[in-house]
């Protein structure tokens, strides 16, 4: 990251001082200046509407009255706990299940953010071509996303984490005490920057000539089995290939509802997504699905109390300037010998294992850890 695009506290400490002295006083130009420029490209600048044939068999979204964030002034992400979704059912279904969402859940703050903060900070220095990256085309969405994320979703909805200076060109996290420009210096800098703040990871997708939605950027540090790098320009059904039943049952459907959707965080909706993981490795960007001319091998060596339900929350909405669609992926790991501790769950979710089916039960590399996990859950 450009050294420019993070201040230190005392950078942030000399605006809360009183007056402008007369070194902010080209900082300030600049970021004004990026300001009116970044309103005047988007000033009547939106991708056109796709046409959208034939019957969506998603449920479409309904026009709702915008919804203001509401600020958690106490809140504090130390004493709450992580969500627990268990969206196993006994039958597996290739579906979306999308849920209306309001922007107060956007983003989730709860116990692990301070140590899995640390962990991305890590991943991006070590891994910052797999955790992050972007096309040309994609700058001003991703522009778009950080300026809004980080000058009023952030400091309005949790106040007493992240808060704007005075002059309200730069907000500070007040869990690393590191400080950032709300107008990026490029759009490399501000995906670092969302890798780093926030627990959730980012895809950002746009429409290519042919109209097909594309991965065009994205700040992703917990992959589960793939690497976002090898994938920009990719169309989404090229991205699913390998997951069986998608372009059958998803494919055309899915590209009508992202044409479809009506811009604005007030229209996000949410997807839940599960699986087993072999071990509690969040940074998992291989060797989580078996593709096909694979021969999978029951790994006889699998510590199943190791083991771990992985769960994406995972949310999408439209940007209401460029157009850009922003997946948010937010991943919940439970060791399986805490989810035994819940009544009845380890049935549930032995059930639901077997429930795969022979070819997504392949895919997700049942034949791998299978029979060891539901030896595990069952006795």
């Amino acid at each position: 990251m450009n050294s420019s695009d993070l201040r230190t506290p005392a950078h942030f400490a000399s605006e809360f001082g009183g007056g402008v002295n007369n070194s902010m006083i080209p900082a300030l130009a600049f970021a004004l200046g990026g300001g009116l420029l970044y309103l005047s490209y988007f000033k009547g600048k939106q991708f056109a509407s796709l046409p959208s044939p034939g019957d969506v068999i998603i449920e479409e979204q309904k026009p709702e009255k915008v919804q203001l964030l509401e600020p958690l002034s106490n809140f504090n992400y130390a004493t709450t706990a992580p969500i627990k979704f268990r969206p196993y059912k006994p039958k597996f279904h290739l579906t979306m299940g999308i849920q209306s969402i309001t922007p107060n859940d956007l983003i989730l703050l709860d116990s692990s953010y301070k140590r899995r903060l640390a962990y991305r900070r890590q991943l991006l220095r070590s891994h910052p071509n797999e955790t992050y990256g972007h096309l040309p085309n994609a700058t001003w969405a991703v522009s778009e996303f950080y300026t809004y994320i980080v000058s009023e979703h952030l400091p309005s909805r949790f106040p007493a984490h992240f808060s704007k200076s005075p002059s309200g060109t730069l907000v500070q996290n007040h869990t690393t005490t590191n400080t950032y420009p709300i107008i990026p210096q490029s759009a490399t800098n501000a995906l670092r920057a969302l890798g780093e703040n926030l627990d959730e990871d980012f895809v950002f997708l746009l429409p290519g000539e042919d109209g097909s939605w594309r991965v065009s950027a994205f700040a992703v540090c917990f992959p589960n089995g793939f690497n976002l790098a090898e994938k920009l320009g990719w169309k989404m059904g090229e991205v699913h290939a390998p997951v069986p039943g998608f372009e059958a049952k998803l494919g055309q459907s899915l590209e009508r509802y992202f044409s479809k959707m009506q811009p604005g965080v007030e229209h996000a909706v949410q997807r839940v997504n599960w699986g087993i993981a072999r071990t509690a490795e969040l940074f998992t960007p291989s060797g989580t699905h078996v593709y096909d001319g694979e021969e999978p091998k029951e790994d006889e060596t699998l510590r199943p109390e190791q083991c771990c339900l992985r769960v994406e929350r995972q949310t999408l909405w439209k940007l209401p300037e460029t157009g850009a669609i922003v997946f948010g992926i937010k991943t919940y790991m439970t060791p399986l010998s805490e989810l035994k501790k819940e009544e009845g769950e380890a049935e549930r979710l032995a059930e639901a294992i077997e429930g795969f089916g022979d070819a997504m039960g392949r895919y997700k590399a049942r034949d791998v850890w299978g029979k060891a996990v539901l030896e595990y859950l069952r006795n």
